[in-house]
């Protein structure tokens, strides 16, 4: 990876593993790759992938870890090696803890949290072979709070992944291998989860206009911080949690709109 001139990163004769790549975050992080020069595995369980130039698409379901070993396997074969993992894939039900399938919290941790540890223990080799490399594990606020939309296995896979990340970064150092998460806040357009409200464009604008920076959080932001922690200009950074989240946390999910008028005289 070099700096070019005009401050960004390429990432030519580099590869990443997306996994979630069919939709948002994922897709988003696919087509940054593929733009900044890297050549994109996009992994999903939705064999529908739409295929473009320097991508190539895998069905894999990340809860099954023989398929991540061999995936990974078969990608490193194909592709020359891996550089870069954004491990992205994430899923959701809602139900509280009396009434959730013990199905349900068993497929979300799954998906959400044991994931992480299959690929990282699939790709960290590689990376080894080629000198280093980096890990993005996204997250959620929800690590921080609690899942509003889904629930208790959401949250705690979530918090999950905070840790395995701190831990990972610190065993993977020498090898260069840096590993970080971002934890992004209220989306646009987030995970399906069943018997969750739709968003409009009104409920969309209404909850913008309660975060600080007067939008909520769109794919392409999540991406953009992704390839920032996969560039040498996050070079000093390991076991690092990124917020992106239009600085809901900063007021815990108050609304500022409320903040300001309560201090109205």
């Amino acid at each position: 990876m070099r700096r070019t001139g005009d401050g960004s990163f390429s990432f030519d004769g580099k590869v990443a593993v997306v996994t979630g790549a069919a939709s948002g975050i994922g897709a988003a992080a696919v087509a940054a790759l593929r733009a900044a020069g890297a050549t994109v595995a996009a992994c999903d369980l939705d064999s529908a992938v739409p295929t473009h130039r320097g991508q190539r698409n895998f069905e894999l379901d990340v809860a099954d870890p023989v398929a991540v070993a061999t995936t990974i396997a078969r990608i490193a074969v194909e592709l020359g090696g891996i550089d870069l993992l954004i491990s992205n894939a994430g899923t959701a039900t809602r139900a509280s803890i009396a009434t959730m399938p013990v199905a349900d919290w068993q497929r979300v941790i799954g998906v959400n949290l044991s994931a992480a540890f299959y690929l990282t223990k699939a790709v960290a080799p590689v990376m080894r072979a080629r000198g280093g490399g980096a890990i993005v594990v996204v997250g959620s606020t929800a690590a921080k709070t609690i899942g509003y939309l889904s629930g208790v296995h959401y949250t705690a896979s979530k918090a999950g992944l905070l840790a395995f990340a701190r831990h990972a970064a610190f065993e993977l150092g020498r090898d260069r291998i840096r590993v970080n998460t971002i934890l992004p806040g209220p989306m646009e357009n987030s995970m399906r989860v069943p018997h969750a409200r739709a968003k409009t464009p009104e409920s969309i604008a209404d909850t913008g206009a309660s975060l600080p920076l007067g939008e909520m959080v769109k794919p392409a932001d999540v991406a953009l911080a992704a390839l920032y922690l996969c560039s040498p200009a996050s070079a000093m950074l390991t076991g690092n949690e990124l917020y992106v989240d239009s600085g809901w946390l900063t007021g815990f999910g108050f609304d500022i709109r409320q903040y300001f008028e309560l201090r109205v005289e």
